[in-house]
């Protein structure tokens, strides 16, 4: 448990350094070379339990800088055994019933359901298939189709392809082996190979992994009960079929499968970008430590809300030229939102460093603005221009929002008037 206890601490100071390589980001300001240096070793001392490094001493020229040298320190000393871990700096747990709500509005949300639709169709349709085709391995056809229709990163048409391809070559190689190399310890040679080029295949794209796959599992097969060639030619069917039948069944028919769904996830993303500002930004006049961490809390959730967004644009990228040429024009309102995340982190370091804190009506009109984004992007319109908090303190977060505006109202087909956007 302390060896625990002080893992957490920890992780809560790389959290903290995190949002001061932020702020330095922001600020346009460059650590020196050796904090590199200094962060490798403590990642050193964290492994390997040596005696904290010696730090580099910094001077602190900006709140970004001072942010930096105050955590540094603080790893230090955690490491050192001089720093008590801050327990209520560790977001509470949910209670059961909120856990269990999440749960249930995961699973029955419109996105679940429709693919709990496509699932079961697709899996209908192959075990109808196994039932009236003489296939000797018939399994091999729902396992296919459950994996290519997973729902997992990436398009499913560019697996049910990569799949497919990577098959083929797969099964020429795999009857090339049973056919050329005898059976025996011989066979151990290829299989000890293509196990090997397993994770190369897998790190360049889906389907070099089936390329490799499909011939390891030929050979593992034919070792244990030997089949000839002809176990490559199964596999190479039953492959096939499991991927026509993902998009047939399961992909061409579903609009919402080959559409890109990025408003919505854009929308989701300023939503939660609307409650970091909020978060972070105002100063409530309760405990300090209380509110640092309901705002590291809204600042992970942020950038989670984000990665989404990323996630569900590499989808649309991989589409066909419909969808991802709607992604291509979102790409530069994603950026920018990363600006405004980066803008308010930024903020808040200053902010608890010194700075002095924006007007609470400021923020108030900047998260108002911000909502005003996410409802109009949400409702398929472009956002209405809208005049932005003049606070200097939000200056930096105000010219990202603006950013994000002028961009929206762009690849939305708007003309921007001059005075639009304006402070």
């Amino acid at each position: 448990m302390p060896r625990l206890t002080r893992l957490m601490a920890l992780l809560n100071q790389a959290n903290l350094i995190s949002e001061a390589a932020t702020a330095l980001s922001v600020e346009g300001t460059r650590p020196p070379p050796e904090v590199s240096a200094s962060l490798d070793a403590l990642a050193d001392t964290i492994q390997a339990g040596a005696p904290p490094p010696k730090l580099p001493q910094l001077t602190a020229t900006t709140p970004g800088m001072h942010a930096l040298r105050d955590e540094l320190e603080g790893v230090a000393r955690v490491l050192s055994g001089k720093l008590a871990y801050r327990g209520e700096l560790i977001e509470p747990r949910p209670p059961l019933r909120a856990r269990l709500s999440a749960v249930i509005d995961q699973l029955t949300s419109k996105s679940a359901l429709i693919f709990t639709v496509r699932l079961m169709a697709c899996v209908g349709v192959a075990g109808l298939t196994t039932e009236v085709l003489p296939l000797a391995r018939s399994y091999w056809v729902i396992l296919t189709t459950v994996i290519v229709l997973k729902p997992d990163y990436g398009s499913v048409l560019v697996r049910a392809v990569q799949r497919g391809i990577g098959t083929v070559i797969g099964a020429v190689l795999g009857a090339a082996i049973l056919a050329i190399v005898p059976y025996g310890p011989w066979l151990l040679l290829p299989f000890a190979i293509l196990a090997a080029l397993l994770p190369y295949g897998r790190s360049r794209n889906y389907g070099l992994f089936s390329a490799f796959l499909t011939p390891l599992v030929v050979l593992l097969i034919d070792l244990l009960a030997p089949a000839g060639w002809y176990l490559a030619l199964d596999r190479l069917v039953d492959t096939l079929l499991g991927c026509a039948i993902v998009l047939l069944v399961g992909y061409a028919p579903w609009p919402s499968s080959w559409h890109a769904d990025l408003p919505r996830h854009f929308a989701a993303a300023v939503y939660v970008v609307c409650w970091y500002v909020e978060a972070a930004l105002c100063d409530p006049g309760w405990d300090r430590r209380r509110r640092r961490a309901d705002v590291s809390l809204a600042r992970r959730q942020a950038y989670r809300a984000l990665t989404d967004l990323r996630t569900e644009f590499d989808r649309c990228m991989s589409e066909p030229a419909a969808a991802s040429r709607q992604a291509a024009a979102w790409w530069p309102a994603l950026v920018a939102l990363e600006e405004v995340i980066d803008a308010v982190t930024a903020a808040a370091v200053a902010i608890r460093h010194g700075e002095a804190a924006p007007d609470a009506e400021a923020v108030h009109r900047l998260t108002a603005a911000l909502d005003s984004i996410a409802d109009a992007v949400k409702a398929g319109r472009p956002p209405r221009p809208t005049e932005l908090p003049s606070d200097p303190s939000l200056k930096p977060v105000t010219d990202a929002v603006r950013a994000v505006l002028a961009i929206l109202a762009r690849s939305c087909g708007v003309r921007r008037p001059e005075h639009a956007y304006q402070a």
